[in-house]
């Protein structure tokens, strides 16, 4: 089965999506978003669905205070790179 992809949403409408029980297999973000930044969708999404894999993607060598443990994809990026990223984490993500 393919996954479903909910592209280009804002931060806030992923948070209400997740709340809605939108199912999900992994959360993709940039570090820096309109609003919040993807260490702190990271932490909201955590403590909405402890077990869903998260990957951070950035274009700065250095994003700050990292106070959510989360995989960091640094930018520039293949695709093979970025497939490899979400294999592993969805291979290693606790099911449900």
């Amino acid at each position: 089965m393919r996954p479903s992809l909910l592209p280009g949403l804002l931060a806030a409408a992923a948070l209400a999506a997740l709340e809605e029980g939108t199912p999900a297999d992994l959360l993709l973000t940039d570090y820096a978003m309109p609003g919040i930044s993807g260490i702190e969708l990271a932490a909201r999404v955590r403590a909405l669905r402890p077990g869903l894999p998260v990957l951070l993607i950035t274009g700065f060598a250095e994003i700050g205070d990292a106070s959510v443990d989360v995989p960091v994809l640094t930018k520039p990026f293949s695709g093979e790179q970025l497939q490899a990223a979400i294999t592993a984490l969805l291979a290693d993500s606790v099911p449900g």
